[in-house]
């Protein structure tokens, strides 16, 4: 407005200059007294409408501010629940896979438990059998201080002394038994129960007598009696008066180990009078043998023999045209004995047991037995040296089965055209006693 003045009429807006100058002071003034009065009515304003509204909203953003503490509260421990709970949730896999593997592992030890007794029963059935097919050699003239009834016995009562802790605290825990091979478990099984019984097994014949627990004195006393009958086998000449004919005097020779010489020879001489002890190298045997007429016994035996043929012969009526009958039996040769050594002879050559070499020897284990086979069997029923080889060759051929033996008996006689005639029969008596159908 005053630009517009100015332009049109000058003087007017210099009046309106000096008038303005003059009252610049009250102007001022009012432009105050405007501005308190326009202050004072927002003031009042903002007090009646504006500022309830600002409280209304303060408190609303306390309320907000408190909520939203609470609200990260409960969003922190939620937080703090769903962790927890993650890690239940982990461990609770954890205790799944756990299960599952105990489980898995349950179920393999289960099976190689399982396992471990089929071995144990079998190892055990397999003792059982070598127990029940074990059996002390015994014959006429071949006695023993011990039967399987005095070592069954004697068994039982070891078993009540033998602690049975013993084999798994020295050798194989409980624990380590299913860990091993049933072979490993047998390797360390036999080795310890033979050491238990290495102290029979070293006793010597004195030893075994005076031993309360394994025979008693009126056994013992049985035993040595036997052993002195047994040395007398068939002989009439032993019903005759020896006083009356002093070449008929019974001369009996005992060997025996050294330690007990003295005290067997004591036991012994109750029996004969005409006794000589000498010492043998093997303090396991006692071995007897009887003279009469400066004869052994066993010699002697076979002329008693041959003299009841005899006898017997000349009671029955034979035709002149008929040829006399063999006297002596080649089936019986000299003994029983020599028989039954004659016999396992050929059953041992039947089963390989005996090889021949480049010189026609037969040999066992290494050892030359000669090439007679009759001198061979001589040997193995009447000297001691040998009793010891034909108790393996008996022992070996028991191992084998019935059918096998009688098939290698059977090619035996078809393959071997070297046996005379008395191995013939003996061939024969073996192949009918071996045969399945009998």
């Amino acid at each position: 407005m005053l630009i517009l003045i100015g332009i049109f009429n000058q003087s007017t807006l210099l009046l309106l200059l000096q008038k303005f100058w003059a009252n610049l002071v009250s102007y001022l003034l009012w432009i105050a007294v405007t501005i308190l009065a326009y202050l004072g009515i927002l003031w009042l304003k903002y007090s009646t409408n504006i500022r309830g509204r600002i409280q209304k909203v303060q408190k609303q953003i306390k309320r907000l501010e408190s909520t939203l503490k609470s609200t990260i509260v409960e969003l922190r421990r939620r937080y703090n629940e769903q962790l927890k709970f993650e890690y239940d949730l982990y461990a609770q896999n954890l205790r799944v896979e756990a299960l599952n593997y105990l489980i898995k592992t349950v179920k393999q030890r289960a099976e190689t438990l399982r396992q471990t007794l089929s071995n144990l029963s079998e190892i055990y059935n397999d003792l059982v059998v070598q127990r029940d097919r074990a059996t002390t050699n015994f014959s006429e003239v071949r006695l023993t201080v011990l039967t399987d009834a005095d070592i069954d016995a004697y068994y039982q009562t070891f078993l009540t002394t033998l602690t049975t802790k013993a084999f798994t605290q020295e050798r194989i825990s409980r624990s380590l038994s299913w860990k091993i091979s049933a072979e490993a478990f047998k390797n360390q099984l036999i080795p310890f129960t033979r050491q238990q019984f290495d102290q029979l097994s070293n006793l010597s014949i004195g030893e075994v007598l005076n031993q309360p627990d394994l025979i008693t004195a009126n056994t013992a006393n049985l035993r040595l009696n036997q052993l002195y009958n047994s040395a007398n086998l068939l002989l009439r000449i032993q019903d005759i008066d020896t006083n009356l004919n002093p070449t008929s005097q019974r001369e009996i020779t005992l060997w025996v180990g050294a330690k007990d010489k003295e005290e067997i020879f004591g036991l012994y001489s109750r029996f004969s009078r005409t006794l000589t002890a000498l010492v043998a190298e093997d303090e396991q045997r006692l071995c007897v043998l009887t003279r009469s007429l400066g004869f052994p016994a066993y010699f002697l035996s076979q002329i008693e023999f041959y003299r009841d043929c005899y006898e017997r012969t000349q009671s029955e009526q034979i035709d002149e045209d008929e040829n006399i009958p063999d006297l002596i039996p080649e089936e019986i040769g000299s003994s029983r004995e020599l028989k039954l050594a004659y016999q396992t002879l050929l059953l041992a050559i039947a089963l390989g047991l005996l090889s021949q070499n480049s010189q026609g020897d037969y040999q066992f284990n290494g050892r030359s037995l000669g090439k007679d086979r009759e001198q061979i069997a001589l040997a193995l029923a009447t000297e001691f040296t040998f009793q010891e080889l034909y108790g393996n060759l008996e022992e070996r051929i028991e191992t084998f089965g019935r059918d096998l033996i009688y098939q290698k008996l059977q090619e035996l006689g078809t393959s071997a055209s070297y046996l005379n005639h008395h191995e013939g029969k003996l061939l024969d008596h073996l192949l009918s006693e071996y045969n399945p159908l009998n």
